[in-house]
């Protein structure tokens, strides 16, 4: 296992790692109330795992004590829950600390450039 260093742990919490996702919900939270970082609020959604992680992101980096702590995927009724409390659906690769991942089989995405003319 490579051995973690401060920016790693910075970005990605104490796994070193990013946190899979098939979707992202995401609510700004006030800048004032992190030194003036741009912070959002995120529900981590891992279709293919059955899980939530929630998750606050500081400047993109999920901060250098995060600890990911994956929750059972709830039912619809939850999500409008979320909805009703503020959070978006908002783009995986707003979020460095978040690698896409595909629904059915966990594999991570790769994009392709698109071709040109």
């Amino acid at each position: 296992m490579a051995e973690m260093t401060k920016e790693t742990r910075k970005r990605f919490g104490l796994s070193g790692k990013p946190l899979d996702a098939t979707r992202v919900l995401v609510k700004g939270m006030n800048a004032g109330d992190f030194n003036g970082q741009t912070s959002h609020a995120t529900i981590v959604i891992n279709d293919h795992a059955g899980t939530i992680t929630p998750a606050n992101h500081y400047n993109g980096n999920l901060g250098a004590n995060f600890n990911a702590q994956p929750r059972p995927l709830p039912g619809e009724d939850r999500f409008k829950d979320y909805a009703a409390r503020g959070y978006k659906v908002g783009s995986i690769a707003d979020f460095a600390a978040l690698r896409e991942v595909d629904a059915k089989t966990g594999k991570p995405v790769t994009k392709t450039a698109p071709a040109t003319a």
